[in-house]
């Protein structure tokens, strides 16, 4: 008698649709995509995404077999994700990418919220010494990015954002908000101490790609898939919904708080590229100096002249 074929489990993913040439698996927060080279800067030692996925299929199959990925999620980002089981199959697909053609659509929880409820990020994305991205006018040197964005519900210092991809570069909507003053919350890259915040306490980015859509390339139909928020997102908006709503956790009106008017940058005024994780020197500060000088300056010729009056007294 055989034995029951048991379940395959991954913690890195979990498998949404499969065929013959390809798959769509959900990947898990905090596991690479594909290996890195880079051991010590691996969390979780030597399990990534497509280790896992090439393991599920030689599982099923009984024999060694390949997986290409189309495309990449950042390590600390969930979501959809497309698996060609052949290097032909990856090649097709990936020339719809490279078209622009899929549909590709995250959920995103920012600090603070844009001043329009919907627009368009459009930089070209080039590479510090420290791999980290940031916005340079200088189109030779980057590459271009363009990020659709539509505010879906805002709270007291948090929005829930979504987001449609043009294109699909490294960290492209991480340093599109975070240059924009509006970082993802968790992200320890990009204005890493701007982005805490003391309901995000997961070691995850706030961010996931929630559906994906492409043309099959040997069945010639349209697929579509979603991807529900995970549990962290709902812990969180949760929490959001009820402080908006001024209810306190144990279900009780929540006394008001007051609040400090903060200045949001404009979305179309030019800032300096995000090379690293330290907070820059704002002009603000450097206005309010100015203005503190200023005010010395005047209290002594004030002070002068009271003198002067004194003494023909």
């Amino acid at each position: 008698m055989k034995k029951p074929r048991r379940r395959f489990e991954s913690p890195a993913f979990q498998l949404v649709y499969e065929d013959n040439f390809l798959l769509v698996v959900n990947k898990n927060a905090g596991f690479l995509s594909v290996p890195t080279g880079d051991r010590k800067n691996d969390r979780r030692g030597a399990i990534t995404l497509i280790g896992e996925i090439r393991r599920y299929l030689s599982i099923k199959s009984g024999r060694d077999q390949g997986a290409t990925p189309i495309h990449r999620l950042d390590r600390d980002t969930s979501g959809l994700l497309v698996i060609a089981k052949s290097q032909k199959i990856a090649a097709r697909v990936k020339e719809e990418f490279k078209a622009r053609k899929p549909e590709r659509e995250y959920q995103s929880i920012i600090i603070g919220k844009f001043e329009s409820e919907s627009g368009t990020f459009e930089s070209h994305l080039a590479t510090d010494s420290d791999l980290n991205q940031y916005s340079t006018d200088d189109e030779d040197f980057g590459k271009l990015a363009i990020t659709h964005y539509k505010t879906a519900e805002v709270f007291q210092d948090t929005s829930r954002i979504q987001v449609t991809l043009e294109t699909g570069r490294r960290n492209q909507i991480r340093v599109h908000f975070a240059e924009a003053g509006h970082p993802i919350l968790g992200d320890v890259r990009y204005e890493s101490e701007k982005a805490k915040h003391p309901d995000w306490p997961y070691p995850r980015l706030a961010l996931h790609a929630a559906k994906l859509g492409f043309s099959h390339p040997m069945l010639k139909k349209k697929l579509r898939f979603e991807a529900e928020l995970p549990s962290e997102f709902q812990h969180f908006l949760k929490k959001q919904e009820k402080r908006k709503a001024g209810i306190s956790e144990v279900g009780s009106p929540s006394e008001p708080k007051r609040e400090t008017a903060k200045a949001s940058p404009k979305l179309g005024a030019e800032k300096p590229p995000i090379k690293s994780s330290r907070p820059a020197t704002t002009k603000p500060r450097s206005q309010q100096r100015n203005k503190n000088q200023g005010r010395k300056n005047q209290a002594g010729k004030n002070n002068s002249g009271t003198a002067k009056k004194n003494k023909k007294k």
